[in-house]
């Protein structure tokens, strides 16, 4: 399905949903019941800045409430740039063209996530050392 040229908006929203199922309920609730911390690089945000595009917001929480996927996170930082970080040798997939093709929306989607949700912010990384990042990134904290 990943290396078709285009799918539907709803095949690549329960892709998401069935992966994040899967890490939610294997992987964090486990971790979070055994007292650890858990530090994720994609979660519901996620969902809502990407999928947001062919959906709205309650829509895709819905889901997330439905398949017991809606943990709220601590704390959110939504570390973001302007430009692709993919290589031109890489091996493309829909997903990935999805992401080129759309990121402005999906930056502002985070933006605005940012401004609704206590405990997030969005960094933007572009120009920034990874060392000014990491400041960035212990600041908030």
């Amino acid at each position: 399905v990943l290396h078709k040229k285009d799918i539907e908006p709803s095949t690549r929203l329960f892709l998401y949903l069935a992966a994040r199922g899967e890490l939610t309920h294997k992987e964090i609730i486990p971790a979070l019941n055994e007292g650890k911390v858990v530090i994720s690089n994609r979660y519901s945000a996620s969902t809502y800045a990407y999928q947001g595009i062919d959906f709205g917001i309650n829509t895709i929480q819905e889901m997330h409430m439905a398949a017991k996927i809606e943990i709220v996170p601590d704390l959110e930082l939504y570390l973001l740039s302007k430009r692709s970080h993919r290589q031109e040798e890489e091996i493309s997939n829909v997903m990935d063209d999805f992401c080129d093709e759309n990121r402005k929306i999906i930056a502002m989607h985070y933006c605005q996530l940012s401004k609704i949700r206590k405990n997030s912010k969005v960094i933007w990384t572009d120009g920034l050392s990874i060392k000014e990042v990491f400041e960035s990134v212990k600041d908030f904290l």
